[in-house]
Order: C-alpha cells, then structure tokens, then sequence
C-alpha cells in the first residue's frame, strides 16, 4: 500500500511569492494608434519596407544629383569658389556659412572622384573648375534637400515595399529555382 501524502498537491499556486512581470509590450504598440496603423505594414515586412527605404533614399541623391548637374551645366550657373563670398551678420551669415561649407566639401569630393575618373584629364584649368563647381553646387543643393528626401522616402516607402521591393524579390526567387 502506498505511503499516504502528507500535503496535497497545489498545482494552482505559484511556486514564488512575487507577482508575475506584466508581459512585454512590443515597440508597435507603445506608439500612438494613429502611427501603429502606419506602422503595421512595417512590422508585417520589415526587409522588404527597409530595403525600399534605402533604395528610394538613394534614388532622391543620385537622379536629382545628375539632373541638377546637367541643369548646372546648361545654363553655365554653379555657386562662387570658396572663399570668395563676402562674409554676412546673423541668421543670413549662419545659412551662407553652412552654404559654403557644403560647396567647399562637395568641391573636393567632386574634384577628388572627377580626377579619379579621369574626367579632368586633358581639360583646361579653367573648364576643370567649372566642372568641379557645377558638380558641388549640384551636390550642396541635394543636400540641403535632405530633410524633404527623408519625408518623401517615408511616404513612399510602403507603396515602393508592395509594388517594387516584393515583386522584384518574387521574381528573384523564381530565377532561383530554375
């Protein structure tokens, strides 16, 4: 005969005295209802809407680069050299301080991928320059387009995701199997 129990078992009490850890909000449902309904296409494929993002992101430097620069080129328009503008008071001198930092940083970008290309090569000094100036003018208005790229990505980003990024991944797979 078994031996009798002596304390009868208590599989609906806790083992520990402390309260149990109210579970663990995920980061989507601590944001507003108004931008979990946004994000929720995001949480369901987050590859794919990353992967647009980039892609657009570098879609709004590269075209309006290229486009800005032959627009430059056209009509002869490219920002002053460095160093050449007269120096402005308040608010004004602060944006054409940031102006001409951009210009001077795009300048030597440009000047250092033209020559690594070869593109000044057999120029004279002078059209080298303009080349270089158009092409960091180019780049300093891109970049202070920033903020408005970021927006537009942002926006477009879910559309790009289901009609670009999905398929272009589904045809991929397809080439794959083959």
């Amino acid at each position: 005969m078994p031996a009798p129990r002596l304390l009868p078992r208590l599989r609906h009490l806790r083992r520990y005295s402390t309260a149990a850890p109210p579970p663990r909000r995920s980061r989507f449902t601590r944001l507003p209802a108004r931008v979990q309904r946004l994000a929720a296409p995001l949480r369901a494929a987050p590859v794919s809407h990353i992967t647009a993002f980039v892609v657009l992101h570098e879609l709004t430097a590269v075209l309006p680069l290229c486009g800005l620069w032959w627009g430059l080129h056209q009509l002869g328009v490219a920002a002053a050299p460095a160093g050449e503008e007269g120096e402005g008071e308040g608010e004004a001198g602060v944006a054409a301080t940031t102006w001409r930092g951009w210009v001077a940083r795009g300048e030597a970008r440009a000047r250092s991928y033209l020559e690594k290309k070869g593109w000044l090569a057999g120029r004279a000094p002078q059209d080298a320059a303009r080349l270089v100036l158009e092409v960091a003018t180019a780049w300093a208005i891109v970049k202070a387009l920033l903020p408005l790229r970021v927006a537009a990505c942002l926006w477009l980003t879910p559309w790009f995701a289901r009609r670009v990024v999905a398929r272009v991944g589904l045809w991929l797979l397809r080439w794959r199997r083959r």
